[in-house]
């Protein structure tokens, strides 16, 4: 409360004025610190803005939601929580800043728990220790012997610390054993950097498809993508319906692909954003990296790749369209139902302006997509990978697509290899 009527002050009553403050969020927002984190920095200046405007009503969850992250304004934030975790981190690296670059900064803003407003105040300032008073004494005789000891075993620990200090230099100067270096999901987005953003297949779509909804990434952006019901529809359907349209289900491929993911790739792990599909919009695959999982069935934005990609899960299709065959290449990779074989597509291209990496991961099925995943996160998928598109051992790796034949057993991905490949 303290903090609100504060800022519903004249800038002079808190001791500094809205130039200063403006000025201050300013050299944040072009602070190295926050140079490669644009949505923080957005949100940030949003927050700041409106604060010293005066214009607490639109610092509620639902208001930046739709503000600054695009969301539609029927969305629910207890379904989406990307506002509370996006200020969480905005707090964290707002910290970073004032303990780095902007550790002479008189000024500190700051968004307290429990709140969306930015709160400007002045640095405490940071009282120097008293001095220390030295009393003189008049040593005594030393013993000769004794400090013979002390100088011997002065050098003596001096030694050992030196031994020390090598060992631990020697030590860490090691590669450390990780699994990593041969795993090709790590490999691909080592060659990037922020946040990669794992979108979950909405498995709801799944169930519109079988009751013979047709789902497509123009009526899936616009929100338009369920059936209309009339009077005429059992109440239990339209509850049913009114459920599923607030619900985030996704399918346990992603599930498995992400606990794998853990086990094997915490690095990675530690950078991963989890996002529903249902609460994407087309605007925010301009920036950043991705992690896209499912087909069109279950996860449409990746049909916003298309154009870039040679082999396509088509949904009409009963496999995996091939738009340019080179040489006895088939023009479509079929499923082998007999023999437990389906097939799967994983695919590096670039997102929709060009910086940032998007991996599409995806079987006609979800099995196929959960073998798709295991062979990203295999130990011998970066080398196998290389190996294919004939890449050195030091050269980055380029957009790729990849063809898997996905063997399974009892319904679950038992082994994968490539069938067919593209180097971009």
């Amino acid at each position: 409360m303290k903090a609100l009527q504060e800022l519903r002050q004249p800038a002079s009553e808190v001791g500094t004025s809205a130039t200063q403050q403006r000025s201050l969020l300013h050299r944040i927002a072009v602070s190295q610190t926050f140079q490669r984190s644009t949505r923080l920095r957005d949100l940030l200046v949003d927050i700041g803005e409106h604060s010293l405007a005066g214009q607490t009503d639109e610092l509620s969850e639902h208001s930046i939601g739709v503000r600054v992250f695009g969301r539609p304004e029927n969305y629910n934030p207890s379904e989406d929580n990307i506002v509370r975790s996006s200020v969480r981190q905005l707090r964290v690296k707002l910290k970073d800043y004032f303990d780095s670059e902007g550790h002479s900064e008189p000024l500190i803003v700051d968004i307290p728990k429990g709140s969306y407003l930015a709160v400007f105040h002045q640095r405490p300032v940071v009282e120097s220790p008293p001095p220390t008073t030295i009393i003189e004494t008049t040593p005594n005789r030393p013993d000769r012997r004794a400090s013979r000891l002390t100088v011997f075993l002065v050098v003596a620990c001096a030694a050992l610390l030196a031994a020390c200090i090598g060992l631990a230099e020697y030590a860490f100067s090691l590669p450390a054993p990780s699994r990593e270096a041969r795993n090709l999901m790590a490999a691909l987005f080592n060659q990037s950097s922020g946040p990669v953003r794992f979108v979950l297949t909405d498995s709801v779509l799944v169930l519109l498809n079988a009751m013979g909804s047709t789902t497509t990434v123009d009526n899936y952006a616009d929100q338009k993508f369920f059936p209309d019901l009339d009077g005429r529809a059992p109440e239990v359907t339209r509850k049913l319906f009114s459920t599923l349209k607030t619900r985030q289900i996704t399918s346990l491929a992603d599930v498995q692909i992400l606990f794998k993911l853990m086990q094997t790739t915490p690095g990675l792990a530690r950078r991963i954003e989890l996002k529903h599909a249902k609460h994407m919009s087309a605007r925010e695959f301009k920036e950043g990296n991705f992690i896209i999982t499912g087909s069109p069935l279950s996860n449409p934005w990746s049909a916003l790749f298309d154009s870039s990609s040679n082999f396509q899960i088509d949904p009409a299709k009963s496999g995996i369209k091939n738009a340019a065959p080179i040489g006895s290449e088939p023009a479509e990779f079929l499923p082998v139902a007999q023999e437990r074989i389906d097939v799967a597509r994983i695919a590096l291209l670039k997102n929709l302006s060009g910086n940032g990496l998007v991996l599409l991961i995806a079987g006609r099925n979800m099995e196929g997509t959960e073998g798709a995943g295991e062979f990203l996160l295999r130990d011998d998928s970066l080398p196998l990978v290389r190996k294919t598109l004939g890449l050195r051992a030091s050269d980055p790796i380029p957009s790729f697509e990849l063809v898997l034949q996905v063997r399974m057993l009892e319904g679950t991905a038992r082994s994968s290899k490539i069938i067919a490949w593209r180097r971009h």
